[in-house]
Order: structure tokens, then sequence, then C-alpha cells
């Protein structure tokens, strides 16, 4: 049984990811856009949590982003806040990385941002 609500909270480390995400957020674009409220900035904020998405989140509350073209997976995403900024917690259904491995998407490139490096630990306030 999972116990999530709205205002819970995830602690994550930063990681350098492969450099993808920027590629998939372009082509997502328009259905992040309408989810996040704003134009999403090119690229992602990659987060490992201590333990597996689905278990700080009612799968049923994410909001689903369909793939916008054949041969891409669905997107499954939640909006947050990263320390006071509007951001969704992406997990793509295709992916590489385990469970435990979230993306953030943000209208402002949050590394920059908030000058984070590799091995930063941060808070997301899940609001779905």
């Amino acid at each position: 049984m999972r116990s999530a609500s709205t205002g819970r909270k995830l602690r994550g480390v930063v990681f350098s990811g492969s450099g993808e995400g920027a590629a998939y957020v372009e082509l997502y674009r328009d259905q992040i856009a309408l989810v996040l409220g704003s134009a999403p900035h090119p690229g992602t904020l990659n987060v490992a949590l201590d333990a597996c998405f689905q278990d700080f989140v009612e799968v049923e509350k994410l909001v689903t982003i369909n793939p916008p073209k054949q041969g891409l997976g669905a997107v499954l995403a939640c909006r947050g806040l990263l320390m006071g900024i509007p951001v969704l917690v992406i997990k793509p259904t295709i992916t590489r990385h385990g469970c435990n491995v979230v993306e953030v998407v943000s209208a402002v490139n949050l590394r920059k941002h908030f000058e984070l490096r590799d091995g930063d630990v941060v808070e997301i306030t899940l609001l779905c």
C-alpha cells in the first residue's frame, strides 16, 4: 500500500546523465509545457532516490505524457517544487535507469541556477 500524498518530500542525489535529456525534452516539449505551465529548459536534472519512485507516489495520480511519435514511450510526470522552483518529476516508461532514478524538468537550468554538482542532495516536494 502506498502512503503518498500531496506535499510528500523526495530526497535524492544529483548525478550526471548521458546528455540525451535535452533531445527528449525537445521532442516532448509541447506536452511538457502544458503540464509544467511554462516552456521547459532543454535538459533534465538526474536525481537518484534511495527507493523506487513508485514507492513515493500513487501511480494513478501521475500525469501521463503520451509520446509525440511512434517508437517513443510515454512519460509519467508529477508536478513539484525544487527549492521553490516549479518542476516536473518525470519517469520515462522506457529508460535505461533503475526505478530509483527520476529526471527533473523546469523552465530554468536547475543545475546552473542552484550551482548543483554531482553528489549534491536535493529535496523535491511532490504536488501530485
